[in-house]
């Protein structure tokens, strides 16, 4: 009996931490969409301090998160947060509007797996994990 309710703990733990990671990427990317939209757009270099506003916005959104974890999502300073300006009249973005995309990404299993993942005799991987979580937001400048 002891097996099977560990292996219903450790999911229950495991998943509902992977959930948490997802509601603070969702939340994280929707901050720093927000900062970069609150660039004034007639500043001289309006796209670098977008950038840098979305970029920071986001480190300070996960600064909760170990500094290992914090790492596979924005790097060490930012640098991977994904920054999509976006100006009015281009293929994807609306014809009256510029708007700024930022997607997170955070790699499960790069650089090493984030929870160990157990191996079972004609069942597989408990807990079957996602390779990555995404999360995007859009704000129209």
């Amino acid at each position: 009996m002891f097996p099977i309710l560990f292996l219903l703990m450790y999911g229950t733990v495991v998943y509902s931490y992977v959930f948490v990671v997802q509601q603070a990427l969702h939340y994280a990317a929707q901050e720093a969409a927000e900062a970069a939209v609150k660039v004034d757009p007639k500043v001289a270099g309006a796209d670098a301090l977008r950038t840098s506003n979305a970029r920071a916005a986001a480190v300070r959104a996960l600064d909760w998160m170990p500094v290992g974890q914090r790492g596979r999502v924005v790097g060490n300073s930012g640098e991977l947060v994904q920054v999509a300006l976006c100006t009015a009249g281009s293929a994807n973005c609306a014809p009256d509007s510029d708007a700024v995309t930022v997607t997170l990404r955070f790699e499960m299993f790069q650089p090493s797996p984030l929870f160990p993942v157990l191996s079972i005799f004609m069942v597989g991987s408990v807990p079957p994990l996602p390779e990555r979580l995404v999360a995007s937001a859009t704000a129209r400048v």
